[in-house]
């Protein structure tokens, strides 16, 4: 006789990655949380520091939407005082019972999540929260969540009815996330709360549209196991999949969305676009505006195109820039007083980020949108289009007052110590870069004939006759060279001489194109005030 335990065979991937013939299972790949392809949650479910990392079936598993308490309201307010009361919230909302619209969710006490698996908030278009949530100055600690779960009479007790979208909430609408007085935490730095996801995820939301989130911390570490490149062109938001620290993907469909006072420590780590320290991705099927104040990132953000430390990457539908939400970021401390070296104490990046294409200390691939004041001290990497503060720049964006002190290193090319690449979409495009600063001499490629630049490594001009408008660059490295070069033939370059006028460099001489500019040095001196 022989005994088989804790086996399993995973249906519907057989034939994929998690179970190819080139991808043989062993012992240490089934301890691994982000298997490729396959999330933890449907029959099986792993938990770090639980049987020794290996997966177990979902019977020896305790979930909090098995263990609820009711709230009685006082008015329009649910006061909460512990984990049951707050996992009855999650159950009155995932099996359809209410939405909680217009209705105030405030919490009395930390909550401990430790033990069992949270039932993420919300899971779809149909399924969402979007009343008012508050932390009031309190924690949520220990959450560990892999999907939405409700319960059913099956072998487990429980179903997972969605995994697409994962947080402390997955989906919301015109929903406010906030914290009265004191941050509102989400885990702890001594803690082991995660986020594990098939789509968007993030520690406070997977997905929210059109929610105002304020005041908020996350210490959950973010993994995704989905490759989608999220780069389907129909008017499908739930095909819209980002990661973050703070909320997955951001969808503006009416006003403004404000994103102010949030700071996320947790490690994100994903295979998928779209990535970031705060968002991942910002959507938008109409012309409205994000605004992201006073927040940073200092936690290690990886992912595959389009990773920053603050924003992933602005999308819209059928990828039309007529429909891009109008992103604005504003940094914690405005850097700039009397003179260049006065550089943020609280820079908005700290973290290391790393991707393939599109990498950026502050915004991955920045369409159309604005980032002023920020600082960035973070090492970022990428292949090609790697920049301090953007990795990508078009479609009349605007970079005001950014400094990037982070090493810079790429694979292949284009790669600035402010911004990698530079694309003009056609003659009426006016992205602007001015008041910038470039401290790192570590700005590098593994690529010999690589464009590299200390302010900005390459540009492509998609019309002829398209202008830069960079203005006020300083670079204190030791290397004269402020830009790579651009894709263009000389009679179109798209940084002309009226451009680049203001262009400094303390110390020595501007070259660019083997053109030197010393003679514009003496109007400025070597400190610089704007």
């Amino acid at each position: 006789d022989s005994t088989i335990k804790n086996s399993f065979y995973a249906i519907g991937f057989a034939d994929t990655d998690v179970m190819s013939e080139s991808n043989n299972i062993t012992a240490d790949y089934l301890r691994n949380e982000a298997i490729p392809n396959f999330t933890w949650g449907a029959a099986w479910t792993r938990m770090t520091g639980q049987n020794n990392n290996y997966p177990v079936l979902n019977t020896k598993v305790s979930y909090w939407v098995q263990d609820t308490q009711a709230v009685t309201p006082s008015g329009n307010t649910y006061t909460i005082n512990n984990a049951k009361q707050l996992a009855w919230i999650a159950d009155q909302v995932n099996t359809g019972v209410t939405s909680f619209a217009g209705k105030t969710i405030k919490l009395n006490a930390n909550i401990d999540l430790s033990g069992k698996i949270w039932s993420a908030i919300g899971y779809d278009a149909n399924v969402h929260f979007d009343g008012t949530f508050d932390f009031n100055g309190h924690s949520i600690t220990n959450m560990i969540t892999s999907g939405t779960y409700v319960k059913d009479t099956s072998v487990t007790g429980v179903k997972c009815v969605g995994a697409n979208f994962v947080g402390l909430f997955g989906y919301t609408v015109n929903a406010t996330i906030k914290s009265t007085g004191a941050k509102g935490i989400v885990g702890s730095d001594v803690d082991n709360s995660k986020v594990i996801s098939l789509g968007a995820a993030g520690g406070v939301g997977g997905f929210a549209q059109n929610t105002q989130i304020s005041n908020v911390e996350n210490y959950a570490s973010i993994t995704s196991t989905s490759s989608s490149d999220n780069s389907t062109s129909s008017d499908n938001s739930t095909e819209k999949k980002g990661s973050a620290g703070i909320v997955g993907t951001i969808y503006s469909v009416q006003g403004t969305i404000e994103l102010d006072d949030l700071v996320n420590h947790g490690k994100v780590s994903v295979s998928q676009d779209y990535v970031g320290g705060i968002v991942g991705m910002v959507y938008g099927n109409t012309r409205t505006s994000v605004n992201i104040t006073k927040s940073r990132n200092v936690g290690n953000i990886s992912g595959k195109n389009r990773v920053g430390g603050i924003v992933g990457g602005i999308s819209g539908i059928n990828n039309s820039a007529s429909t891009f939400p109008s992103l604005s970021i504003n940094g914690v401390d405005n850097w700039i007083n009397d003179t260049a070296e006065n550089i943020s104490t609280t820079p908005d990046n700290t973290g290391i980020i790393s991707g393939t294409n599109y990498v950026g200390g502050i915004v991955g691939e920045n369409i159309g949108g604005t980032i002023e004041g920020v600082t960035n001290t973070g090492t970022i990497s990428g292949s090609t289009s790697v920049g301090g503060i953007v990795g990508r720049i078009t479609n009349n964006a605007r970079v005001y007052e950014a400094v990037n002190t982070g090493t810079i290193t790429g694979t292949s090319d284009s790669i600035g110590g402010i911004a990698g690449y530079v694309f003009f979409v056609d003659s009426t495009d006016s992205t602007t870069l001015m008041n910038l600063l470039n401290k790192s001499e570590q700005i590098t490629s593994q690529n010999s004939s690589a464009q590299i630049g200390k302010i900005v490594g390459s540009f492509y001009n998609g019309s002829t006759k398209a202008h830069a408008q960079v203005f006020m660059a300083v670079d204190t490295s030791a290397d004269t060279k402020l830009f790579g070069s651009d894709n263009n033939n000389k009679n179109e370059s798209v940084v002309s001489l009226s451009s680049i006028a203001g262009l400094i460099r303390t110390n020595t001489n501007i070259t660019y194109d083997g053109t030197n500019y010393e003679k514009y040095l003496s109007v400025f001196n070597d400190s610089l005030v704007w």
